[in-house]
């Protein structure tokens, strides 16, 4: 093809306002991705992460590839762009046309991509498997796994990316400058197509594989033999893998699967592109094409905020670890609303640093003003990071009350409308609003430092595996959460056998349910708050 030909061609094709639409939505979508790896980064570097250090390896690598990958088209669509609007005229129009080493160059990344990406999604859901098989110690392991993955997903890309461009050499559409960029020529077609197809074939093993990962971890974390011998000493209060595997799988596998079909309509698209291509113009068939590989590019923007959210729920949340006492709960961010609170609550400052937040709410017919000299003279001394804020309960049929409980008598009616409104903004409670700190935090998306319940109870119809099914918005990410619960043997307000089965109803799906008994009533006593503060030290160890 000579060069006015050459010329005429891509003109057409920038011309096509198919092609523009497309090309300005996809760098839109590339200062996306942009912001989004800044963002990534800033909350990395911002916060402890616990995670793995091969996931770490391999999400790391996986984020240079996109950034890689968004560099180049955005090269790519503001080169053409300048060119068309600013420098191109007819008299040179060979300005439009690529060299061929900037064509191999800028092409090269989409095939890198291409190729790259399953695989490290791939060896993520392997890693996901090993930290599976060996969680009692996986904690432990070095790193060499994720390197070897990390390693062997660049070669394999390079080198099909290399063997592409070898191919392309021996074709003489390759010996002068190209009006479209494409490493798509006569001795590459259908092995390019066979290409894809295999790609699609690693991200539907890759989704299996999720699937059974997330699947085998929701198997093991309900299982109480975590504490037992057969585990060792594994304890998911101080160790992180299972959580972190369940967490993980919680983002990856929707990730996987999504991109798993939006690749298999991609594929199928492209197949059909190219039995019609004999009946489209060249620039027609490539604004198309170009129009079908958004989806891809949308899909690692999407990826890159999954990950800023999974930097995020890594974090120890020290800002939004609560307690209660007296049935209150240490669960997370307290979000009350003028429906129960009365007026606005008692915050003590930290003595030192702000690391935690410590949320108490009172008992029935008691007021949060009553706690505070508590807080001030026996948890701050201790617990310095820790921030203590204790909301008031509005007054209900003449008592302060966070909703109307009409008794423990198994045909009691229960106020579930009324638990419903402070289960959607609290998550601790004091007394009757045990039911609601434990709910709320079940249902909470992040994971928790663990729960603080004393002298609580659970609502007497309740078989809670059964009830937490209907939570509104549940998430596994709580479902091993440590709990505290205090209570006394002499309670005339809430009898002890309640507290006993409140602790057999949890322990059905949490392991870490720990139940202590003291020789007092419906009350607090120095051995059970010295053993709160403890409990809190060892879940949040900088409180």
């Amino acid at each position: 093809m000579n060069s006015s030909a050459s010329c005429v061609e891509i003109e057409q094709l920038l011309r096509l306002s198919l092609y523009q639409i497309a090309s300005w939505i996809q760098l839109a979508i590339v200062l996306t991705i942009f912001v989004s790896i800044f963002t990534l980064f800033r909350h990395f570097f911002n916060h402890k992460i616990i995670i793995h250090g091969n996931l770490m390896i391999l999400i790391a690598n996986l984020v240079f590839l996109y950034f890689l990958t968004a560099t180049f088209y955005g090269v790519s669509i503001v080169r053409y762009q300048v060119l068309f609007h600013f420098s191109f005229s007819p008299p040179n129009c060979e300005l439009l046309l690529t060299p061929v080493w900037l064509a191999f160059l800028l092409a090269a990344f989409p095939y890198l991509y291409l190729v790259a990406n399953p695989f490290f999604h791939l060896f993520i859901m392997a890693e996901r498997c090993r930290a599976t098989f060996f969680a009692r110690h996986y904690e432990n392991v070095g790193f060499r796994f994720g390197w070897i993955c990390a390693v062997i997903s660049w070669l394999v890309a390079l080198l099909t990316v290399f063997g592409i461009v070898l191919s392309d050499l021996s074709d003489p559409i390759f010996s002068q400058p190209l009006a479209i960029i494409s490493l798509t020529s006569q001795n590459n077609a259908m092995a390019i197509i066979f290409l894809h197809c295999a790609v699609l074939f690693l991200l539907i093993i890759t989704s299996i594989g999720d699937y059974w990962v997330q699947k085998k971890n929701r198997k093991l974390i309900s299982r109480y033999t975590l504490n037992s011998a057969e585990f060792g000493n594994y304890s998911i209060i101080r160790n992180y893998q299972i959580r972190e595997n369940l967490l993980t799988m919680r983002l990856i596998l929707p990730l996987d699967i999504s991109y798993a079909i939006l690749f298999g309509i991609f594929l199928l698209f492209g197949l059909v592109f190219r039995f019609y291509r004999s009946q489209m113009t060249k620039e027609i068939y490539v604004s198309v094409y170009n129009s079908a590989t958004t989806l891809l590019l949308l899909h690692s923007a999407f990826t890159l905020v999954i990950y800023i959210k999974f930097i995020k729920y890594s974090s120890p949340n020290y800002d939004f670890a609560n307690f209660g006492s007296s049935a209150g709960t240490f669960a997370s961010n307290c979000q009350c609303q003028s429906e129960v609170i009365s007026r606005p609550p008692v915050v003590i400052p930290p003595a030192g640093r702000h690391l935690a937040t410590l949320i108490f709410f009172h008992g029935m017919g008691d007021e949060c003003e009553g706690w505070a000299d508590t807080f001030r003279s026996i948890f701050q001394p201790i617990l310095k990071h820790t921030k203590f804020v204790a909301p008031n309960a509005k007054e209900m049929n003449g008592i302060t009350a966070w909703f109307d409980h009409r008794g423990f008598d198994p045909s009691a009616e229960e106020d579930r409308k009324g638990l419903q409104k402070v289960t959607n903004y609290a998550h601790s409670g004091f007394s009757q609003g045990g039911p609601v700190a434990l709910y709320s935090a079940l249902a909470y998306p992040q994971p928790l430092g663990g729960i603080l319940c004393l002298s609580g109870f659970l609502l007497p119809k309740d078989s809670l595996p059964t009830q937490i099914r209907q939570i509104p918005g549940l998430n596994v990410a709580n479902f091993a959460v440590p709990i505290f619960i205090g209570h006394g043997t002499n309670d005339q307000n809430v009898p002890l056998s309640l507290a006993f089965s409140m602790a057999n109803a949890l322990r059905r799906f949490d392991p870490n349910v720990n139940l202590r008994i003291y020789q007092m009533g419906h009350e607090n006593c120095a051995a059970e708050l010295n053993e709160a503060i403890k409990f809190i030290r060892e879940i949040v160890p900088l409180a």
